[in-house]
Parts: C-alpha cells; sequence; structure tokens
C-alpha cells in the first residue's frame, strides 16, 4: 500500500493515479486504526479527498510529502505510539496545507 503510493508519487506524470493510490492509502490507515467513526467518514469524503489531491500533484509548484513521511505514520500504528501517529499526521497535513494555501491554487479555497 505504502509503496504503490510512492511508485505513484515518484512518477509526475500521470496525478489521477498518484490521486487514486493516496486516496486507497489513507483509506486503508483509517481501516486498520480500528476507529469506525473514522472509517466511515473517510468513506464519505474519499471522492473530494481524491479530487483534491489530484489538483494538488497536478500544479508542479505543492511539493510532496514523499515516502518518509507517510511511512511515520504507519510505523506509529503499527508499534501504537499514539502521539507519535498523531505528531506524524499533523506533519504530513499541515505541511500539505500551508503548500496549497502559499500555491496559486490557494485563492480557491477562500471562496
Amino acid at each position: 500500500m505504502l509503496d504503490q503510493r510512492d511508485r505513484s508519487e515518484s512518477d509526475s506524470s500521470d496525478p489521477l493515479q498518484f490521486a487514486v493510490d493516496d486516496s486507497e492509502f489513507h483509506m486503508q490507515i483509517a481501516l486498520i486504526s480500528g476507529n469506525a467513526l473514522l472509517y466511515e467518514t473517510y468513506k464519505y469524503f474519499v471522492g473530494r479527498l481524491r479530487d483534491g489531491l489530484y489538483l494538488a500533484h497536478s500544479d508542479t509548484a505543492v511539493p510532496s510529502c514523499g515516502y518518509d513521511s507517510h511511512a511515520a505514520i504507519v510505523e506509529a500504528i503499527a508499534s501504537r505510539d499514539v502521539a507519535a501517529a498523531r505528531k506524524a499526521d499533523y506533519d504530513v497535513v499541515s505541511m500539505s496545507i500551508a503548500a496549497i494555501a502559499t500555491s496559486d491554487r490557494g485563492a480557491w479555497a477562500d471562496e
């Protein structure tokens, strides 16, 4: 799951495939978390997540989060380290939000 996401992220020629693979990665994380509410919530908005990932990765000015940051999430969950999982998740999300907010596409968020 993480390796497929990484391969898609490395292949910048197909942002749609990356969006599909990254969305699936997040769905699987929600599933293995054991939190039914989180999983059901992700099921509800996974299409919007995929659309947002596609838009973000179609814009070459938006940097990628990369393999290591996502591997940190997986490792923290696997070791049941809640604090590390929260930090790893926060790091990925805050980097993504900051990158989108400062890109040319950030303006649409205020509309």
